[in-house]
């Protein structure tokens, strides 16, 4: 704090301002985030361990049980113990940190929520992690497993949701990616979730509630599973690897088959099993057995803590094997016919369709300004309902490995979800055809489609953004860029809305962008809203040129000094290529008849070209504009400030003047 209130003097701020600056320095002190949650993980884990340590020593085992106490007030005051040694002291710390920042002047009501909140979900996660780690001293008899056990317990799920995630992708032609790994079974995924919920949405308690909630219910079960483990520990399970015998064979099975399976997709990787031919296989098979046998026998070998005990209980190996050998298949032939399937037009309600160069022009938020990603916000729109069209989309997708097609056609890649009658939602992820204009035509004009992908219409958003300070409008041509009037919010979304509702995909393919509009705001994090606007949006230009906007900020050639052309060969390289030989040839123009031909070309490299058929815009070639007025862009930056060239308008001149000898 007082480092702050440093910086505010050399700043020169005082009053409003240099308060907002001691709140948010506070807030931050005060939240829950990820190096907290580390913090509170580890003091969980240590206390848990500490509390039933008696339990790794059999001379304690029978002292503690000596002592004519139930195993139920034993374990709640040993439980209740370890709660509090983390609780007091961290209260007491909070209420320090609340006392430093309220004598400097950084409380307020928003830093009271947070501290609020935070103190919550500390002591939440710290009753999860904490019973869990219980449960794994009750599973175990040393603390090396004990340590082992958590780790597992903790991060098991996700590992396991991953290896799946990677085994559909690399099987599955039309997968859809979901990041999508939020653990169900650990309470550090509900904090995570609770932390971003705060970070975005400047601490509201109720978009917090829910995953600490279920963050609750775990540390209650938790606690209950480890009770109930506690009474049932024989008490020569102390020194051993692991307390229950019962156990050993299915978490062994738990443990060898995700392994075995991840080091077959690796090798899969590796040696390219789907199209090395037999010998591929062959090494595949012998290192994916290889890897069950071992991981088995170095399993035994913990549980029993003998060497030779490594090839005892030789039918898991075989369990294990088949099992493996079971879920590789199932991916390996599609044997769910994941692939296979298509949308039957009986059972279909609807669609949403997500083009993916669409998504990340935009941030997705909910009505309370709530970051959401994109499925989460297309799924709660309403869908297309034209099930021919979709039927039809569906036939057209074109078969691809590993995302990437042969040829020399333009696709365009998008995301479908498919809603059916049962309320069931199938996601796939494929490409169609660039040259399907009809079928993209129905569905890129269809205005459910519209509304899912372009966020401008949802006016609960821009009426709660349109409010705040740091609200902008942004026109952007590729090479300057001015602002907008805020108050011409409605109005500007009005016009955009106008033109993007007489827009299908073949004015997309066929016209180039030129310009883009940009609605941005920082509430609790950065947020923009991003739009191309097309030669034939005569609506959004005609306020533009009553502003005296849209001729004024065209790149014209009067304007222009001189231009950079760089012609990067890119032919020049072959797959292997290491890229340390440049072939690329650089020169500068400054007569006015070049620069006049090259300004009829220039495509701004910041600008998006999904909808363009291959070669239409070529990347080949690099331009720097530099302007008379000694600048090359209006001191404004936002993604590249050079150029491309649209290949049908390169002179012949500048092939010949940039050729490589």
């Amino acid at each position: 704090m007082s480092r702050k209130k440093n910086h505010n003097i050399i700043d020169n701020l005082s009053g409003t301002v240099a308060k907002e600056r001691l709140a948010e320095a506070a807030g931050q002190w005060l939240s829950a985030d990820i190096l907290v949650m580390t913090f509170v993980g580890i003091l969980a884990i240590v206390c848990a361990i500490h509390g039933f340590s008696y339990l790794y020593s059999r001379k304690k085992v029978d002292l503690y049980h000596s002592v004519p106490v139930s195993k139920r007030r034993r374990f709640a005051v040993i439980y209740v113990n370890g709660v509090l040694i983390f609780f007091l002291p961290y209260l007491l710390n909070v209420f320090l940190g609340i006392l430093v920042a309220g004598i400097n002047g950084g409380m307020n009501v928003i830093n009271v929520k947070i501290t609020l909140i935070s103190v919550l979900m500390n002591l939440i996660l710290y009753l999860g992690v904490y019973s869990l780690t219980i449960i794994a001293v009750m599973m175990t008899g040393n603390i090396v497993m004990t340590l082992l056990g958590t780790a597992i317990f903790l991060g098991y799920e996700l590992a396991v949701r991953m290896l799946m995630t990677f085994y559909q992708s690399a099987f599955f032609q039309y997968y859809h990616y979901r990041y999508d790994y939020q653990p169900l079974s650990s309470p550090i995924g509900y904090y995570i979730e609770a932390v971003q919920h705060i970070e975005s949405t400047n601490s509201s308690f109720m978009g917090v509630l829910a995953p600490m909630m279920k963050c609750m219910v775990l540390a209650i079960l938790f606690g209950t599973l480890a009770y109930a483990a506690y009474r049932r520990r024989p008490s020569e399970a102390a020194g051993k690897s692991m307390a229950f015998s019962v156990t050993k064979a299915a978490i062994k099975t738990f443990l060898v088959v995700p392994f075995t399976l991840f080091v077959g997709i690796t090798v899969r990787d590796i040696v390219g099993a789907d199209g090395g031919g037999k010998s591929s296989a062959v090494i595949l098979l012998f290192v994916m057995a290889a890897a069950a046998i071992i991981g088995s026998c170095l399993i035994e070998v913990i549980y029993e803590l003998d060497i030779r005990a490594a090839l005892r209980k030789k039918h898991q190996i075989l369990i294990i094997g088949a099992c493996t050998a079971i879920i590789y298949s199932i991916f390996q032939f599609d044997l769910t016919g994941f692939d296979k399937w298509t949308p039957n037009p009986e059972k279909l309600e609807e669609a949403t369709v997500i083009i993916s160069g669409l998504t990340y022009r935009q941030t997705y938020v909910d009505e309370e300004l709530r970051r959401m990603n994109p499925e989460e916000y297309v799924l709660q729109m309403p869908g297309i309902t034209d099930i021919e069209a979709i039927c039809e989309l569906s036939e057209k997708k074109a078969e691809h490995e590993n995302k990437n097609i042969q040829g020399e056609n333009s696709y365009l890649w998008m995301d479908v979800a498919y809603r059916m009658k049962s309320g069931r939602v199938i996601w796939r992820s494929f490409a169609v055809d660039a040259r399907e204009e009809a079928v993209l035509n129905k569905i890129m004009s269809n205005e459910e489609f519209k509304r899912a992908n372009y966020q401008i219409y949802e006016d609960a958003i821009f009426d709660r953004i349109k409010g705040k300070d740091s609200y902008q409008i942004l026109y952007h041509t590729g090479i300057s860029a001015v602002n907008l009037s805020p108050d011409d919010t409605d109005l500007i979304r009005q016009l955009y809305i106008k033109d993007l509702e007489n827009t299908d995909y073949t004015k997309r393919k066929d016209e180039f962008i030129c310009g883009t509009l940009e609605f941005s705001v920082r509430s609790g994090s950065y947020m923009w809203f991003e739009y191309d606007i097309y030669p034939s949006y005569t609506n959004i230009i005609g306020y533009l040129k009553e502003k005296g906007l849209y001729e004024e900020m065209t790149v014209k050639a009067q304007d222009i000094a001189s231009i950079t052309v760089t012609n990067n060969h890119y032919e020049m390289y072959s797959v292997d290529d290491d890229m340390v030989q440049d072939y690329s040839i650089t020169k500068t123009f400054s007569e006015e008849e070049q620069i006049g031909e090259l300004v009829d070309a220039l495509y701004p490299a910041s600008f998006d070209s999904m909808f363009k058929m291959t070669d239409t815009i070529s990347t080949d070639y690099y331009v720097y504009v530099q302007l008379k007025n000694g600048t090359n862009n209006s001191n404004y930056y936002r993604g590249d400030s050079g150029f491309y060239l649209i290949t049908e308008k390169i002179p012949d001149w500048l092939v010949r003047e940039t050729a490589y000898e």
